[in-house]
């Protein structure tokens, strides 16, 4: 592992930890976390490094969600979208789109949000594209889009005849002619709202060759969806952490022996799981990624609801920090959720085994 994680995560702690409260509900605090973090340069985590990245692979940059997740629920989660965007820009056919996107990228000068999640509905697409003259012609709607009104531009993934379309967006409200882009008013979600997830409809937009990523296969989402199965493990396992982090907190102030031990048995539980996530081998089984995913899920879910009980009747304010992580730990629970996962961690919260999974 880089060397500057480490420090990265002591500055983590140190900066952003005391203001996640504050990022989960305010707007203009959470694009200016995200702001600093292009400052230090870790805004391009999977960009290769001959684009000005850091080239980091799938675990360091799952190390990294981890440190963050543990400081602000809401920062992680809203560059995870941004992150995820560029590294398909620069996995992308389009090198125009490379140099002018990448070199700022890694500056921390730009910022895109992602929005493909819609693709997972393949039985009726809320959106669709068709090949036009100068480019693509996108109608429907982008049910979920995280980062509007912090992002300016989007990645977004169309599915159309020829397959999956990606391409870059205005993330705003545009007219031309008779092609609009129409954001709806940020959702009201369980928490995180300063990430402003919101619906985005497309009437006749179209999207220029120049601004083309480039087309995958139709089924892309579903083989990602089977590739990345392991990537939620590394929210959840920060999320816990912050969870831990309470406890000793709430230990400290009430002195209480029943806290410790609490802290102390689901310590003990995170370091193993968490042995098992960053230990050989790297690339694991796609039954064993769905087992560890699903099992970080359900510990997140007791230690922050022992977090929140361990409280007491303050932690029911919304301003409390265990009702915020949660918050955090429902989104972290469900995003990204397919039905092999949804089986798994359905299994691994009841004590049943999950069904099998070839």
């Amino acid at each position: 592992m880089p060397p500057w994680l480490e420090q990265a995560a002591a500055q983590l702690l140190t900066t952003l930890g005391p203001q996640a409260d504050l990022l989960d509900r305010q707007p203009e605090a959470l694009t200016a976390a995200l702001q600093w973090l292009g400052q230090q340069g870790w805004l391009a985590l999977k960009v290769p490094i001959e684009w000005g990245g850091k080239g980091l692979n799938e675990a360091e940059y799952g190390w990294f969600r981890e440190q963050l997740a543990r400081c602000s629920g809401a920062l992680a989660f809203l560059q995870a979208q941004h992150q995820t965007a560029a590294a398909l820009i620069a996995s992308g056919d389009n090198d125009n789109l490379k140099t002018q996107y990448l070199p700022a990228i890694a500056r921390g000068d730009r910022q895109l949000g992602i929005a493909f999640s819609h693709l997972r509905r393949a039985d009726d697409p809320p959106i669709e594209g068709r090949a036009v003259a100068g480019g693509w012609e996108i109608t429907g709607t982008a049910p979920w889009v995280t980062g509007v009104g912090h992002f300016p531009e989007a990645v977004l993934a169309v599915p159309t005849a020829a397959g999956v379309l990606f391409g870059i967006v205005p993330l705003t409200a545009v007219e031309s002619g008779d092609r609009n882009i129409q954001p709806q008013p940020p959702m009201v979600l369980g928490a995180m709202n300063a990430t402003h997830t919101a619906a985005v409809t497309f009437d006749r937009w179209l999207i220029p060759e120049a601004a083309v990523i480039g087309l995958k296969p139709i089924d892309w989402i579903q083989q990602l969806d089977r590739r990345n199965a392991l990537q939620g493990v590394y929210f959840a396992l920060g999320c816990t952490q912050a969870a831990l982090d309470r406890l000793t907190v709430l230990f400290q102030e009430k002195r209480l022996l029943t806290i410790a031990v609490a802290h102390d048995t689901l310590r003990r539980e995170f370091d193993q799981l968490r042995q098992q996530v960053y230990g050989r081998p790297i690339d694991k089984p796609y039954a064993q990624k769905l087992q560890l995913r699903a099992q970080a899920i359900a510990l997140m879910g007791r230690a922050t609801q022992v977090a929140l009980v361990a409280q007491g009747g303050r932690g029911i304010l919304a301003t409390n920090p265990a009702y915020r992580l949660q918050g955090e730990a429902s989104i972290f629970a469900t995003s990204g959720q397919t039905p092999d996962i949804l089986a798994a961690t359905l299994g691994a919260i009841v004590g049943k085994s999950p069904m099998a999974i070839d």
